[in-house]
């Protein structure tokens, strides 16, 4: 895992490049002896571990991304999706970005055309008459870009959590004040049939006042978040505090009979998910379901059979379904991760370009999930009549 008081960064390259990346990476070595950043590359992936997944892992959460541009790296298909990742990450503030030419190559039309390109003047590594003044050039420059990213991570001491009130279904009162409180309730009714948001409330109302509601957690914070809400309300506030910029969410959680804290931040338990039943072939549209709180196969076969997916994915946890089914943080945290891991292998797998997310799971999953949720696009769902089980589309991620 990453040094969480060090700037992580990450090379993307072609491994035909593997010779040029060694060298950069012997000059930016004093800045790993320091303790200042930590440097990941998929040469540092060892036996046994799933390969795609610790590349999408470190991409996903490292702070600087470097990209380094060949002939070879602009013509490898991999190399571009995490190029496009990379800007996604870049454009939406959650990393920077730092192309370095390394070997000569037509880069000014390429996405990260409008960045500060290194070595000064956009000049190849390989063009330099002393290759090492080139990577000199090229570490001091990265130093400064990581010393100054340094200065702006503050991060709150753990035992003084920040807290914010999010009333969705109901508006109720909690211990303490909270940092901020927002109050939904009129685009929410839990009386069945439900009524929920819908995409437009959330793109035009909710999402800009998730937005403006996290100037107030600095990078790095620990935020308790508390309130009655449907489950895709909970996944859609864990897509905004990302563990990619280090926030550990927090909430209270009924657990085995008691109201018990859970933390984003818990070490893993060995919970891990397993495939109940799936059918389909490939297509765009993947329907996944994660049943945690009991069984609901027949739930989502019903969701099926009205048509618009391609495939269907029903998962459980290994250890069983029902109350008792997350003990602990630890287990939610590890269901959380293995969600993450068993969603992208069948999105692989049915070649999906959308994921239609169902949930029945307690909310403390839905946040620690929706900060890993990293997807082209994800559409959740919400169950909106108890007694018939029809589901609605809730809002897209």
């Amino acid at each position: 895992m990453l040094d969480t008081s060090a700037i992580s960064v990450f090379f993307s390259y072609s491994h035909r490049d593997e010779a040029l990346r060694d060298e950069l990476a012997k000059h930016l070595k004093l800045l790993e002896l320091e303790g200042v950043s930590t440097f990941w590359h998929d040469r540092k992936i060892t036996a046994g571990d799933e390969w795609e997944n610790q590349i999408e892992q470190y991409l996903e959460s490292s702070q600087i991304i470097l990209l380094l541009v060949s002939a070879d790296f602009m013509s490898s298909d991999y190399c571009n999706l995490e190029m496009k990742r990379a800007m996604e990450r870049h454009e939406a503030g959650e990393a920077k970005v730092i192309p370095i030419i390394l070997r000569p190559v037509s880069w000014k039309t390429a996405p990260f055309a409008k960045l500060q390109v290194l070595p000064k003047d956009g000049l190849a590594i390989t063009k330099w008459q002393n290759q090492d003044e080139a990577f000199e050039q090229v570490s001091e420059k990265l130093r400064s870009t990581i010393e100054q990213l340094s200065l702006t991570q503050v991060v709150p001491p753990k035992s003084a959590p920040l807290s914010l009130w999010v009333h969705g279904w109901r508006e109720t009162t909690f211990d303490g004040t909270p940092t901020v409180e927002l109050d939904w309730t009129k685009y929410f009714d839990p009386d069945s049939p439900r009524r929920i948001a819908d995409q437009k409330i959330w793109d035009e109302q909710l999402f800009p006042d998730l937005m403006r509601a996290k100037q107030s957690f600095p990078y790095g914070s620990r935020v308790q978040v508390s309130g009655l809400m449907p489950l895709s309300m909970a996944l859609a506030i864990g897509t905004r505090f990302s563990d990619a910029e280090r926030y550990t969410l927090q909430t209270l959680q009924r657990t085995a009979g008691n109201n018990v804290l859970w933390s984003s931040d818990a070490k893993k338990s060995d919970e891990t998910f397993h495939i109940v039943q799936e059918q389909g072939q490939v297509g765009e549209n993947l329907l996944f379901m994660l049943a945690i709180r009991d069984r609901a196969v027949d739930d989502l076969l019903q969701l099926y059979r009205q048509g618009g997916f391609d495939s269907m994915v029903y998962a459980e946890p290994v250890s069983g379904v029902g109350e008792c089914a997350i003990a602990s943080s630890a287990d939610a945290v590890a269901l959380a991760i293995d969600a993450m891991r068993l969603i992208n292998e069948c999105r692989r797998r049915y070649q999906a370009q959308r994921v239609h997310l169902v949930l029945y799971c307690p909310m403390g999953f839905a946040l620690f999930l929706g900060q890993r949720l990293r997807f082209v696009e994800v559409v959740t769902y919400e169950l909106m009549d108890l007694s018939d089980r029809t589901y609605q589309v809730s809002v897209i991620l």
